[in-house]
């Protein structure tokens, strides 16, 4: 029928082994004809596998960090496993028995079969002697559960033969999950499940991750770079439903992103022709816009005039969330960009193409990062540098933006970044002293209570005006991703430092004007 294999962490903190008991019983509770088998040798694994007679695969490669190497459990599970078609699934995932419906639909052809899940908080084991476990757990879901954004997955159901060329991907990183699906497409009928079921995640803290951890997600995205676009759920287009499978409706949203970027730079073009004519023209804008499915809805009444800023934006929010931090930051960017001559230097290089086609020719733009950038127009000026010491001189720019960069400064193996505690203070130290007497600094940060991802720093009161005491006047702005109606609302800073991430599943955002 089906080997369910799973890479385990150590069973030492008390939250982890009870998230994974109930994970791993929830897969042996399916039915008798599943295999278990669970891989590598991190405290406990072995202990649990004896106590519930689960198959046990302890020669497993790994990393110089200890992490088990994912192409090594991939070909030892193909020896090992009695069954053809095998699941990889993350260990903290609940199956009920509503998953064993997506069998009934397995193809002849070769196949992956992945899908969405819900994320939950529970704290205690599971009675599994209770009958009705799977009816609380519904309940449980119906009141609290939050569907997870789209993108990775927390399992592959696939042949026995298949992804014998997946690179040495270090297990509980980043990156792998989008070369499996960037591999299903290119090579086999690749299936969305989520219609018909959505796996349960247990929400836990992210302590595991440390500095090797960030090494290794390094490592991991290097295995990834030949795919220029990292594949998500979104570009699958075939999905499972009660019917059977099925292909997704057409929609210019399901077309692969690669057509999608042409297309859409075609149209910048266009409208920028159009768009200068009367209001008649913008009124053909909009309804371009909105049949090709751009998100104008995201973005202010004022920024939809320009309707080219709202293709840049769609082209580089494609296949985010609705809760992406993004739909808020580059019209709040490009909005309050005042200027009309002059010097803007855009830090990280997240929007430098936009600011080209948004501001007049008479602004210079400068943009530098640590890493090399696909900057598309000849006329920006690109360093390579640190931000933290720049060759920049004193008081040399108009303005200056970061959107989203700041919290990574400083977080070891982030974008190249090395571990400095104080990276973010001698940024700001730094783009102060190039910025010009009464220039504008526009910055965005993750704000909230705690940080659970370790790939950014999580902002509060305290460390912003440690930040921003040197500059004369200072304007914040605190929005809010409010998931009960799916919309970012503007909040104030009581409410966005309660903004917890794994309750409310993203973190506030901090939008910040400073005049030097």
């Amino acid at each position: 029928m089906l080997t369910i294999f799973s890479i385990p962490k150590p069973f030492k903190d008390s939250h982890i082994i009870n998230i994974q008991t109930n994970a791993i019983l929830s897969w042996l509770n399916l039915s008798k004809d599943i295999e278990v088998i669970l891989a590598g040798n991190d405290y406990g694994v072995d202990e649990f596998c004896q106590k519930n007679n689960i198959f046990h695969i302890k020669n497993v490669q790994c990393t110089e960090a200890k992490t088990p190497l994912l192409n090594s459990v991939f070909d030892l599970i193909r020896i090992k496993a009695k069954n053809s078609i095998l699941m990889y699934i993350n260990a903290d995932v609940i199956l009920t028995k509503d998953f064993l419906k997506i069998l009934n639909f397995l193809p002849h052809e070769e196949f992956l079969i992945i899908g969405q899940r819900l994320d939950l908080n529970i704290k205690e084991l599971i009675n599994f002697s209770n009958n009705k476990w799977e009816h609380n757990l519904n309940q449980q879901i119906k009141e609290k559960k939050i569907v997870h954004a789209p993108m990775g997955s927390d399992y592959f159901i696939f042949k026995k033969k298949s992804f014998q060329n997946l690179p040495p991907f270090a297990v509980g990183r980043i990156s792998w999950d989008n070369w499996v699906i960037e591999e299903g497409l290119k090579k086999m009928l690749t299936i969305d499940a989520s219609p018909l079921y959505k796996v349960i995640h247990q929400n836990h803290d992210y302590s595991h991750k440390t500095n090797k951890s960030q090494a290794e997600d390094k490592k991991n995205i290097s295995f990834s770079r030949e795919n220029r676009f990292l594949a998500t759920l979104k570009d699958v287009k075939y999905i499972i439903t009660k019917n059977g499978i099925n292909k997704k409706t057409s929609s210019f949203n399901n077309a692969p992103k690669i057509i999608k970027k042409k297309l859409y730079y075609g149209f910048i073009s266009f409208l920028k022709i159009i768009r200068k004519s009367t209001s008649f023209g913008i009124k053909i804008c909009k309804k371009i816009a909105k049949f090709i499915n751009i998100p104008i809805f995201y973005l202010e009444r004022s920024e939809c005039e320009k309707l080219k800023d709202c293709i840049l934006l769609a082209n580089l929010l494609e296949h985010q969330p609705p809760n992406s931090d993004r739909y808020q930051e580059y019209p709040w960017m490009l909005k309050n960009i005042k200027i009309t001559s002059g010097k803007i230097l855009d830090v990280g290089s997240t929007a430098s193409n936009m600011l080209y086609d948004f501001l007049p020719k008479e602004v210079e733009i400068n943009s530098i990062d640590l890493n090399p950038k696909e900057i598309t127009n000849k006329n920006i000026r690109f360093s390579i540098g640190d931000i933290r010491q720049t060759i920049y001189p004193e008081n040399n720019f108009d303005v200056i933006t970061c959107i989203s960069t700041l919290e990574h400064i400083g977080v070891a193996g982030r974008y190249n970044s090395d571990d400095d505690q104080n990276g973010d203070v001698k940024a700001m130290s730094e783009m102060k002293r190039i910025l010009k007497p009464n220039g504008f600094l526009l910055i965005t940060v993750p704000y909230g209570l705690r940080d659970v991802l370790p790939i950014n720093k999580l902002y509060n009161k305290e460390r912003l005006t440690k930040l921003l005491s040197d500059f004369s006047e200072v304007s914040i702005m605190y929005k809010k991703y409010q998931k009960k109606y799916g919309l970012w609302l503007t909040v104030n800073e009581n409410e966005a430092a309660k903004t917890d991430m794994l309750t409310d599943s993203w973190y506030a955002i901090a939008f910040i004007k400073a005049k030097k």
